[in-house]
């Protein structure tokens, strides 16, 4: 259009500053001139910055494109209370502006103003910076026996006063809980069998709206041993009963173990699958040590104290009581039971108490003592030891001189 009354140009950056003015001519030969007239590139912004949302730690990057004539320069602004000033930023005069987030910059807005070598400028949309909600310490799950308190904890950051809802998922999905703490950053759970596998999580909730939700985490309850067994000594012949108690969850196996000197080994005895398990008591059970492994039905297990079968002396055949005449031979004679070889000593009793007998056959399960006058009424007994240290006393017998 260089020869009508109306021209037109492309815009472009070269052509900032640009003169024109138009020659017009009539048929008689005169002409005029036109004003001269620029032409001038207006900045203008290409691409918005747009909103970031982002944690704690973080770096919000806003980022503009411009278009004008020569060399843009940048200057981003950030929104106070008393209106928009230019950042203090290190990449505040830049097409991208990094901003450290913080809880405080929560809500803040951004702008930038673009300046073209020729003085226009363009103003870019404001964008918000908005911190959200972040997990920094996950709840750890937790495995306790019954009675105990299950304590679970969360951390997490962001803008203003955080808000916490515990949830709790019994089988069917997760619900708002309850429970002592469910609105704090610790719930206190006590622990019982219904509550094993019960799964726990925290819904985060910052002032501006952004949420953030833990790991799911369980509690497991833990299989206990409530009252341990006790050590048995007990005479041959008798049955020794050790006896445990168990707490866990569902339902309870109970496994006996003995310790013959090699070892423990799951017993086969009479019980050995129960909370009480019965054993003959020998001679040669002395020592053997037992325990008990409870096993709950979420896999926990819990192993007893370990206890002994000591097998106790005893007096099987008492003495008798003897009377006969001087220069006759009493013969007191004991019969015993008990683990190992069995020692004797048989005392007799004197106005300061009873005393080893210094008789010949004082260690022996039969007393031989020679009668006279001066042995009347003399009392005897018997001490029976065992290889484990148990003793039987026997009865007190009496020498009565005829």
């Amino acid at each position: 259009g260089a020869k009508t009354a109306t021209m037109s140009i492309p815009v472009t950056a070269a052509r900032d500053g640009y003169k024109y003015r138009c020659v017009v001519k009539s048929s008689n030969g005169t002409s005029a001139t036109s004003k001269t007239v620029t032409l001038k590139v207006k900045t203008a912004i290409t691409t918005q910055p747009e909103n970031f949302t982002g944690k704690v730690g973080t770096t919000a990057k806003f980022t503009v494109a411009a278009s004008g004539a020569g060399t843009l320069s940048y200057q981003w602004q950030n929104y106070t209370s008393s209106g928009w000033k230019d950042s203090g930023l290190a990449t505040a005069k830049t097409a991208e502006l990094s901003v450290p987030v913080t809880a405080a910059r929560d809500g803040y807005k951004y702008r930038c103003i673009v300046t073209s070598s020729n003085g226009t400028t363009a103003t870019s949309n404001a964008v918000t910076l908005k911190v959200q909600v972040a997990i920094t310490t996950q709840p750890s799950g937790f495995t306790g026996k019954i009675g105990d308190t299950a304590k679970f904890t969360v951390a997490a950051s962001g803008a203003g006063t955080l808000t916490y809802q515990w949830q709790c998922d019994t089988g069917k999905g997760f619900k708002d809980s309850t429970a002592s703490g469910a609105k704090t950053a610790t719930m206190s759970i006590p622990v019982t069998a219904a509550r094993d596998g019960y799964k726990y999580r925290c819904i985060v909730t910052a002032p501006n709206g952004t949420t953030a939700t833990s790991n799911e985490v369980s509690l497991k309850v833990k299989a206990a041993i409530t009252t341990q067994p006790k050590t048995v000594t007990d005479v041959i012949g008798a049955t020794a009963k050790f006896t445990v108690a168990a707490s866990g969850a569902g339902t309870l196996t109970y496994q006996w173990q003995c310790d013959t000197g090699k070892g423990f080994k799951d017993s086969t005895a009479s019980g050995a699958k129960t909370a009480t398990m019965s054993i003959p008591v020998t001679a040669a059970r002395d020592g053997y040590k037992y325990r008990c492994i409870v096993t709950s039905s979420n896999g926990t297990t819990a192993t007893s104290n370990t206890v002994t079968l000591k097998v106790k002396t005893a007096i099987t055949t008492q003495p008798v009581n003897f009377t006969g005449k001087v220069g006759a031979t009493a013969k007191f004679t004991v019969a015993a039971s008990g683990a190992g070889t069995l020692t004797y000593q048989w005392q007799n009793y004197t106005s300061s108490g009873w005393k080893d007998s210094g008789l010949a056959t004082a260690q022996t399960a039969e007393l031989s003592v020679p009668v006279t006058a001066a042995r009347n009424g003399y009392k005897y007994r018997c001490i029976v030891t065992s290889t484990n240290g148990t003793t039987a006393t026997s009865n007190a017998v009496t020498l009565t001189v005829q």
